[in-house]
């Protein structure tokens, strides 16, 4: 018997290898954690996994109904967008996790309009698009980009009634938020969604030093800031007194061939001069 259970975790264990490596080359994550490796040098990386549709992966669901797969999906996260209790110490005692991201009202109302079920297609027709100007972006050109800012809120703590016991960890909650009358409305734009998924979230991080009671560590960047700008005042000050610097040759004003020889001498150069007094040449470093 314990012959045939080792058979068999074998023969899980290559095909869970098999499908993990299929999985990397289809949602190319070599290349998704390149700009996440920058990350981690000049802050700290944070990615989120996640079921998702997939139609490529069809499976047969109720009364003969064929239903996209969800399979992970991976999405990097912007440092600047992603928030997090703000009294946690560490990302496992953080009450809540989320990140900020963008949508056109008519993407969010496409998405409604095909999964009625899961979206709030009344509430996104009560959002108003606006404009958040960004520090890299001119007031022209935000102009051109009104939408809607949303909110993937994920709280681990608090189990979906329509989920199995023991079968998913924290629920997903989504929300969109507009510029009204009387100030920013907020609405939730579809149900909460149970998170079936490992027990720490569908939020990733990376970070190179570990800092206490900071759930986001620190960058090498950062960790260096002071011994760089030491190094780039000291590799300036060189620069500065290189090109200052001079050598200057003063000999006796009698002699007038004397100062073309010396200018025009190479090194190791041999000149006989006639009575040559070494009292009257002088070289001065300055």
């Amino acid at each position: 018997a314990s012959r045939s259970g080792s058979i068999q975790a074998k023969v899980r264990a290559t095909a869970i290898k098999h499908a993990m490596n299929h999985w990397a080359r289809d949602v190319d994550l070599c290349g998704f954690l390149q700009p996440c490796a920058a990350d981690v040098l000049f802050d700290w990386a944070v990615v989120m996994v996640a079921p998702e549709p997939n139609p490529s992966v069809r499976l047969m669901r109720t009364e003969g109904k064929w239903d996209a797969a969800e399979l992970p999906a991976v999405q990097r996260i912007s440092p600047q967008d992603f928030i997090v209790d703000p009294q946690a110490y560490t990302a496992a005692e953080a009450l809540f996790q989320g990140h900020k991201w963008k949508a056109r009202k008519s993407e969010l109302l496409e998405w409604a309009r095909e999964d009625e079920d899961s979206w709030d297609l009344e509430a996104i027709e009560a959002l108003i698009e606006h404009t958040e100007k960004t520090s890299r972006a001119t007031e022209d050109e935000a102009a051109e980009r009104p939408e809607i800012t949303c909110y993937t809120i994920w709280v681990p703590g608090e189990d979906h009634p329509d989920a199995e016991e023991d079968q998913h960890h924290g629920t997903l909650y989504r929300l969109g938020v507009c510029g009204g009358d009387d100030g920013e409305v907020v609405k939730f734009i579809a149900d909460p969604a149970p998170f079936h998924g490992p027990r720490s979230g569908p939020y990733a991080f990376c970070a190179i030093y570990p800092v206490p009671d900071d759930p986001f560590g620190l960058s090498p960047f950062v960790a260096i800031e002071g011994q760089r700008r030491d190094l780039n005042k000291l590799a300036r000050g060189i620069q500065d007194r290189a090109e200052r610097a001079k050598r200057v040759v003063l000999i006796d004003e009698n002699d007038p061939t004397l100062a073309d020889k010396i200018r025009d001498a190479r090194d190791d150069l041999v000149i006989p001069v006639r009575g040559l007094d070494k009292n009257k040449i002088h070289e001065i470093a300055l």
